[in-house]
């Protein structure tokens, strides 16, 4: 009895047509018939080379190629339908394997079986879902019922910025977007994204938090100071005034109405099991509008990179991927590397243990606390200056930074704001440099040892945590 690799082979050579079967995604992997894939293979090289492009090698030289060559398709079945079980042979195949595959790995370790078994049920979906390609006229009917007689990218957006200009460059968050907040220690990145996130439940989007860096009730505690409008640093040393605290009673209806526009789940209810297939699942049950990733390079890798680089790289481009394949945009906060204070502007190698975060990414913005004077006196503010955006040009702009009672737009930032506030930093660093000199000889000559490791505190370590 002819296998389906044998009928689908047959059915190209009888009809010439090998291109409706590379349009729908049968590959030389997919056959595990030796015999066939070998067919097979001769047939994409006769019609991909050179002096032969374009043509399928016919009955009569197939027969001259291999002599016991037999035509075996049957009528009944289209092409399509035969790719189809080509495919889903392969898918079961596959499924058997990892099942095989994984039941020592799961007995041993159960977390690192789940992890493959979440990375091989992806894999296998993917095998699943045929290929597709756009022609030139689907392309040109995508842009005419997008562009001309389609809403606007701002009124198709999943959500709008919280600050106008920003909106109206980049048309607001999209469907495919993988936003990259990043900055130093204390630059205020997390408070960016929960403001973002407080924005987003204003417009009545669903939010799912993920937080590696705080726990779920200091991210959430945040996110209602935002919501309310009210001093954080008041509320957090139980100073509210009488009209903060009406702001936090006054929020309840809204709470209510918003309650389940909101999940927050911290990573230390995961601990190491945080892959972004685990995470992908979530999103899959809960179903929001917008994934919030707070301190994305401390997630788990799938693939058990060593490597810091290799790691963060599999973490971002997972998470790229999940993006595309559910439509649902996705905001994440990392570190700036120990470099950053050198540059002038808000280059993508800034961006901490991997640049391919910057190659996934369709906007990043990043983050400088800073305070200003003004006719009024010093202001905190926030500096989002973008590094880098694949849809739109912006330099940047600056916020006011007072948590969590004023987020607003303050106005737009120059190339020389922008150079001052990095020169700025640099210094401030190189003082920490020499201050942590100073303490590693003071230790040194205590003969402090291990009492006070002084020696293995970095700079960064120095400054920003004092």
């Amino acid at each position: 009895m002819a296998t389906v690799e044998q009928q689908l082979v047959s059915r190209i050579i009888s009809t010439g047509d090998l291109a409706s079967v590379i349009k729908w995604g049968i590959t030389s992997d997919d056959f595990l018939d030796p015999k066939s894939r070998t067919y097979f293979d001769q047939i994409l090289g006769y019609y991909y080379g050179n002096k032969t492009s374009g043509s399928v090698l016919g009955p009569s030289l197939i027969r001259e190629r291999f002599n016991h060559f037999e035509f075996v398709d049957e009528v009944g079945m289209t092409t399509e339908a035969l790719c189809q079980e080509v495919r889903n042979k392969r898918v079961v195949l596959e499924a058997q394997k990892l099942q095989s595959d994984l039941e020592e790995v799961i007995a041993a370790d159960p977390i690192n079986g789940l992890d493959r078994l979440q990375a091989g049920i992806a894999q296998l979906q993917r095998l699943g879902s045929r290929s597709s390609a756009f022609n030139l006229k689907q392309a040109y009917d995508h842009v005419v019922d997008t562009y001309i007689n389609g809403a606007s990218a701002l009124d198709r957006c999943v959500c709008t910025y919280p600050w106008e200009p920003l909106t109206e460059e980049s048309q607001g968050i999209q469907e495919d977007d993988y936003i990259v907040v990043y900055g130093r220690p204390k630059s205020k990145k997390t408070w960016v994204a929960t403001k973002l996130v407080a924005h987003a439940i204003q417009q009545g989007k669903k939010v799912l938090i993920y937080t590696k860096e705080m726990t779920r009730e200091g991210l959430s505690d945040r996110l209602i100071g935002c919501l309310a409008e009210i001093d954080y640093g008041s509320m957090r040393k139980h100073r509210l005034d009488a009209e903060s605290k009406i702001r936090i009673a006054d929020l309840a209806n809204i709470v209510a109405k918003y309650s389940e526009y909101y999940s927050c789940i911290s990573g230390s209810e995961v601990e190491d099991s945080d892959t972004v297939h685990w995470l992908r699942a979530k999103v899959e049950e809960i179903k929001p509008d917008l994934v919030v990733i707070d301190g994305l390079y401390l997630m788990t890798d799938s693939r058990r990179a060593k490597d810091d680089h290799a790691r963060v790289r599999n973490i971002s481009r997972d998470i790229r991927q999940m993006v595309l394949k559910l439509k649902i945009p996705c905001i994440a906060t990392i570190q700036a590397n120990r470099a950053a204070h050198k540059n002038k502007k808000a280059n993508l190698d800034e961006i901490a243990f991997s640049d391919a975060i910057g190659q996934d990414a369709t906007l990043v913005i990043r983050t400088y606390a800073e305070e200003i004077n003004t006719p009024d006196g010093p202001v905190d503010t926030i500096q989002l200056i973008i590094g880098g955006s694949r849809e739109f040009k912006f330099p940047g702009l600056r916020i006011y930074g007072q948590p969590a009672i004023n987020f607003g737009y303050f106005g737009e930032l120059t190339d020389k704001e922008i150079n001052q506030a990095q020169e700025k930093e640099k210094q401030e660093l190189e003082i920490a440099n020499a201050k942590v000199a100073k303490l590693k000889g003071k230790a040194r000559n205590k003969d402090l040892g291990n009492v006070v490791p002084i020696n293995e505190m970095s700079a960064e370590a120095l400054y920003f945590n004092t």
